[in-house]
């Protein structure tokens, strides 16, 4: 491993491979936290881990230029929490850069060349009131990443912008929050740690044309996803009987001719009017 860091610190081809394989990353203890760029990187995510409360770190180029996660170009995404910055360079100088704050030893700082982030698509219609499960993936290359690693203190969000236009409106809608991917082992995520993160999607909004999104909280490490989705209205109808004499009653589904029944999954609560409810 050391010959390996020892290689990447002199030629820095930097597919860095920050990533290795099965998922695992290779984090890299630089001397003084000096790394250098290859002139054939066009984007670079660092991940610095500092002790915690401390202050951002300070980014010096190799021209001895300064960034701040206060103050830098547009060229640069930065964001910080009190013991992580994720800074994403584009279009960064060639050469030895340098990372000035209190760096961890333990992790130190990570770079990763691009980010990927890959979300299965959803199906080609949906319906109002509709429960999905979507995956997503953080990917290097070819390599699935630890997400709960690179998306500490974050969160990888679902929703949904309504794309009807309305002329009176003042400002843009704002977007719907409708699931968030998770890797903890719970809920419909299978296995925990194991990369693929899991969200529960419900579609509990009126039907109509919507963009969806998939983004990470800070907008750093990869870029937003987006599909054009039609939101149909629920293919079921419900009907109640009335009650007989012994005060027993029923309620009836009925699906749309295009579904079949026997693949439905029906859930819902009860309330009755002293508000007590049932599942």
């Amino acid at each position: 491993m050391a010959q390996r860091i020892s290689h990447a610190l002199l030629t820095l081809c930097l597919m860095l491979m920050a990533v290795a394989s099965d998922a695992s990353e290779q984090t890299s203890h630089w001397l003084s936290n000096t790394f250098r760029i290859d002139p054939s990187i066009t984007t670079l995510t660092l991940l610095i881990e500092r002790e915690p409360n401390s202050a951002p770190v300070v980014l010096i180029r190799p021209d001895g230029s300064k960034y701040y996660e206060s103050d830098h170009p547009d060229t640069i995404s930065w964001a910080s929490t009190p013991d992580r910055d994720v800074i994403t360079l584009r279009q960064p100088q060639p050469g030895p850069w340098q990372a000035t704050g209190k760096v961890t030893n333990n992790r130190g700082i990570t770079l990763v060349s691009e980010f990927e982030l890959v979300v299965s698509p959803f199906a080609e219609r949906l319906y109002q009131h509709e429960v999905l499960k979507l995956e997503a993936e953080l990917r290097h290359l070819d390599t699935r990443l630890d997400a709960n690693f690179y998306l500490k203190d974050l969160s990888l969000q679902a929703q949904l912008i309504n794309m009807r236009i309305d002329p009176e409106a003042q400002f843009a809608p704002a977007p719907i929050v409708v699931g968030e991917f998770k890797d903890d082992g719970l809920g419909l995520d299978a296995i925990p740690n194991d990369g693929k993160l899991n969200a529960e999607v419900l579609l509990d909004i009126l039907p109509g044309e919507y963009l969806f999104q998939t983004q990470i909280s800070n907008q750093v490490l990869a870029r937003t996803k987006e599909q054009t989705v039609l939101i149909y209205p629920a293919p079921l109808k419900v009907s109640f009987t009335k009650p007989d004499e012994a005060g027993n009653w029923s309620m009836n589904l009925a699906a749309q001719h295009e579904l079949v029944p026997s693949s439905l999954v029906v859930t819902g609560e009860l309330v009755t009017p002293r508000n007590s409810a049932f599942l």
